[in-house]
């Protein structure tokens, strides 16, 4: 009896540590993809997450600027309506292309970025995942426009993502954020309405099928402590 209501306790103590932790989901807590020489990461926004700004978002992380102490990252699935070649009439590597620029983020809006697919540029760029590379920088934006020979895939984005580390790291602990390894077919995709529910689903399920005694130490204790009553 007495070993009963031990066992009761333990449990009892467990969930409470697990809910007083308000966990983060699963991918989340074992990465930090702000640190430098992290692999290529998504942020993608769990269904608690209801900022108007940010809900269901998909963002890839940047990797860490060197002269500022920020995380930076390009929202990739909220296409607006304005064609690109609209916006830079003159720009000799838009010519040919009708699709229409990103919102990438709240932060810096007149200030576009650009992802590129191809082994080509005329810029300083920044590889981020096998041929594709980002800049954020004006002066190369405005170079790699100039190119009329641009890379294979260019896409505009309007604004970016900005935390401080401690920000978003706060962010991911009270699970607003799945971490997860960027897959190259995203970043292009032609499909972007669809890329958040498929990450998303993805997350979940990876959450709810990860072993007890990996990365998330959390998750373990919530797992076992049904065991403990």
């Amino acid at each position: 009896m007495e070993i009963r209501k031990y066992r009761r306790r333990i449990g009892s103590a467990i969930v409470v540590l697990v809910a007083c932790m308000s966990f983060a989901p699963v991918l989340a807590i074992a990465q930090e993809p702000w640190r430098a020489g992290a692999k290529p990461s998504f942020l993608v926004a769990t269904r608690s997450l209801a900022d108007p700004i940010f809900e269901q978002t998909v963002i890839l992380m940047l990797p860490p600027p060197t002269n500022l102490p920020l995380v930076v990252g390009l929202i990739i699935n909220k296409p607006t309506a304005i064609p690109v070649h609209k916006l830079f009439p003159s720009a000799p590597a838009l010519k040919r292309h009708t699709e229409t620029a990103f919102f990438g983020g709240p932060v810096e809006l007149t200030e576009p970025s650009l992802l590129l697919r191809g082994s080509r540029q005329a810029g300083e760029v920044t590889p981020v995942l096998e041929d594709i590379s980002v800049t954020i920088d004006p002066a190369s934006v405005a170079a790699l426009l100039k190119d009329p020979q641009p890379a294979s895939d260019l896409r505009v984005f309007l604004g970016r993502a900005q935390w401080t580390p401690d920000q978003l790291h706060a962010e991911i602990l009270e699970g607003s954020w799945y971490v997860v390894p960027v897959q190259a077919k995203f970043v292009f995709s032609a499909d972007p309405a669809s890329m958040w529910r498929t990450l998303v689903g993805h997350a979940e399920l990876q959450e709810v099928n990860a072993p007890p005694g990996g990365a998330d130490d959390a998750f373990a204790l919530l797992h076992f402590a049904p065991a403990l009553r």
